[in-house]
């Protein structure tokens, strides 16, 4: 064989990469429950329980040497960060932070960074450095080195915030910092700004998943069946969904839904959300508790795992995508037969959209294709047969 024909050979999976596989990974089982708590008024917030939900991660090798971070891939936020490891505030201390001196390739700007969140606020610099994403490099990559944070929260809750920074998968047209995708696709890592997000669920038993840049897994969307959904938004990976209805009482017509892999549930506007628990209180024992995702709270409520429940049915695109009581019910610890709603309310009252997280994201293989403004959600197994709308059951929880 000539010496560059064998070259060709040996480089061929390099010069033909078209995407990038990065495993998923949730923590196990115990870490996925609630805590325990005390029983209180129905309506009432004294003392409420927590529902603990950490979120997936992936190891994103950076610097030179190589040290392997924890990190959070979120469709919902806009920058690329990573905690300092001279960072002396808790939240810091219990992650594998990145080291700045450590690496040969680190670059520090000299441009100051602030990011405020419900519960904290981070400070930092923005820094170039070398990613490694699955087996490819991708060099100068800047991000913000994350120096500084002022926590709010309690440091039970820090054991479950343990990744060490966040690479934004938002809709490239609205990132604010480094357009991640944009940059791989200008290297030729991958041949699109698209990706295939396999999401591993609170049931699941070894709590794996993966993320493709670049492409998705044919395994698992059969690609001439693809539904696909229009992009609405150059901020996010947001969709209108014609219509969310629980059992027969009606959630929302024609609202805006965003993809947000940053979060372990689904949340929804205030007062949709309230009247929708206040419904299920009349026939079942319902009692609120306080979620926790990705450093903020959200208000929610537990009942029975053993109550009979309704589905929560999205109709988008004409097809139904169905959450049953199994998908959305979450076990409480130590508080034995109770599990939490895989729902909540936003934290303000003037959000209309609905924030899809994990609890949705989990139940498809979720493909988001940022060249043409589009997303589908794909069964792992074959669709049934559907059951339809009609106008006889449904009734607006808007009018309660």
């Amino acid at each position: 064989m000539k010496p560059y024909l064998l070259l060709v050979f040996i480089f061929w999976p390099v010069f033909c990469q078209s995407a990038i596989r990065i495993p998923l990974k949730k923590f196990p089982t115990e870490h996925n429950r609630i805590s325990s708590y005390k029983e209180h008024s129905k309506w009432k917030r004294e003392e409420p329980g927590k529902n603990k939900l950490p979120a997936t991660y992936g190891l994103v090798g950076v610097g030179t040497p190589i040290q392997f971070i924890p990190i959070l891939f979120d469709t919902f936020s806009n920058e690329i960060w990573l905690f300092n490891n001279e960072c002396t505030s808790e939240i810091c201390l219990i992650t594998k932070p990145y080291n700045p001196s450590s690496s040969n390739t680190s670059k520090i700007w000299r441009i100051e960074y602030k990011q405020s969140y419900k519960n904290l606020n981070m400070y930092g610099q923005y820094t170039v450095d070398t990613f490694l994403l699955g087996d490819f490099i991708l060099d100068k990559l800047e991000f913000v080195n994350i120096r500084r944070i002022e926590w709010k929260g309690t440091v039970e809750r820090l054991s479950l915030e343990t990744f060490a920074g966040q690479i934004t998968l938002r809709f490239p047209a609205k990132t604010r910092g480094t357009d991640f995708m944009a940059k791989l696709f200008s290297r030729d890592l991958i041949e699109g700004k698209s990706f295939g997000l396999r999401l591993p669920s609170f049931n699941d038993g070894d709590g794996r998943g993966e993320l493709i840049i670049g492409d998705w897994d044919r395994q698992y969307v059969n690609e001439s069946l693809i539904d696909w959904i229009k992009v609405i938004s150059d901020s996010y990976w947001e969709i209108i969904a014609d219509k969310l209805v629980y059992g027969s009482y009606g959630l929302a017509e024609q609202a805006d839904m965003v993809v947000d892999t940053g979060l372990s549930i689904i949340v929804g506007p205030q007062v949709i959300v309230n009247n929708l628990f206040k419904s299920i209180g009349n026939s079942v024992n319902i009692i609120p508790i306080t979620i926790t995702s990705f450093l903020s709270d959200y208000d929610g409520y537990a009942a029975k795992c053993s109550e009979s429940l309704s589905n929560f049915d999205f109709l988008i695109n004409d097809r139904h995508y169905v959450l049953m009581p199994k998908d959305y019910l979450l076990p409480i610890e130590g508080k034995e037969g109770w599990c939490a709603f895989g729902i909540a309310m936003a934290n303000n009252n003037y959000t209309r959209s609905w924030r899809l997280g994990d609890v949705f994201l989990s139940k498809y293989y979720t493909v988001c294709d940022g060249n043409l403004s589009r997303l589908s959600f794909n069964d792992y197994l074959a669709r049934n047969n559907q059951t339809r709308f009609s106008a006889g059951n449904f009734v607006s929880l808007l009018e309660i």
